[in-house]
């Protein structure tokens, strides 16, 4: 039976932990692909999540793939519900919902222009449809000041969308929890080349880092000098995902850690450089895209020009 309150959605479940469902938070411009078209439900399945499957199943059959909004949209069911009910479809392994593909890394050379853009680059009022782009994940812990990072580094408001993710709650029972992830590009005129921001905030955010890091060519990790423990977990999970990265020490009214002492509370790596930056100054965000960028360069192969 599914009770639904405020801003979570319940359904009685076997105890599960959060990491059963790590990979299936079903954000809902992903795609839903039918693992076996032949395969039937079993009979223990809610008769609505077996009509959704059904759907999926029926699309497939015609070469499409629904998301959740297309599902939703009909069987005029609420959002909450569909990903609850694809969950259970996940956890039969009826389902996958995920995104396509991810790039190894970024084109060497594109790199190289977007660093040499860099400097002294304004955003315009639109990019071309078709510019080449590379994709950034931004990481941290509580009062890591993701979104302000990203209006600073775009030249824009971030624009913050509000997604459901699947965990568990004390007793077992799934619940959908509400994030916020935000998202910004910067395009560098003088590659004609995009740099694609995402970040994520909210609680259990750590739930949904596999799915917004897929793609990503590289990674930020946004520390606050004055509470570096707090990012220990996303220094964790970056420096496990072996992505090219740097930490941007959001450094405040002074006062904070030192780069020493962040290196030693958050366990960050000696390979990984840490680049100090200001909310809302624009300069050293770009300072911290620049260096992140160099990583990734090297991460490809090609040194990277210093110039004259």
């Amino acid at each position: 039976m599914l009770n639904a309150h405020a801003d979570c959605v319940t359904s009685p479940s076997t105890a599960a932990s959060t990491e059963q469902y790590r990979g299936a938070s079903l954000l809902e411009h992903y795609p839903v692909e039918v693992s076996d078209a032949k395969v039937k439900p079993s009979p223990d399945l809610d008769e609505r999540a077996v009509q959704i499957y059904d759907l999926c199943r029926a699309a497939s059959a015609h070469g499409q793939r629904l998301r959740v909004v297309d599902i939703a949209s009909q069987l005029t069911t609420p959002r909450a519900a569909v990903k609850l009910f694809l969950s259970d479809l996940c956890d039969a392994g009826l389902v996958r919902v995920e995104p396509d593909g991810r790039p190894e890394h970024a084109d060497p050379a594109m790199l190289q222009r977007m660093i040499s853009a860099l400097e002294g680059s304004v955003a315009p009022p639109e990019a071309p449809v078709e510019a080449p782009s590379v994709k950034v994940f931004l990481v941290g812990g509580a009062s890591a000041h993701q979104c302000s990072f990203i209006t600073a580094a775009a030249h824009a408001p971030a624009v913050r969308s509000e997604e459901l993710m699947i965990t568990t709650d004390a007793q077992g029972s799934k619940i959908l929890a509400t994030v916020t992830v935000g998202y910004g590009a910067r395009f560098l005129a003088g590659a004609s080349a995009l740099v694609h921001l995402v970040s994520i905030a909210g609680p259990f955010c750590e739930v949904i880092w596999d799915d917004l890091v897929r793609e990503a060519a590289g990674a930020v990790i946004l520390i606050d000098a004055h509470r570096p423990a707090a990012c220990a977990q996303a220094v964790s999970y970056i420096q496990q995902r072996d992505l090219p990265a740097v930490a941007a020490l959001h450094e405040g009214r002074g006062g904070g850690a030192t780069t020493e002492v962040v290196r030693q509370v958050a366990g960050l790596d000696a390979a990984i450089p840490v680049v100090g930056w200001q909310s809302r100054d624009s300069d050293s965000a770009i300072g911290v895209l620049r260096a992140v960028l160099d990583q990734m360069l090297d991460r490809a192969g090609e040194p990277v020009n210093e110039g004259p």
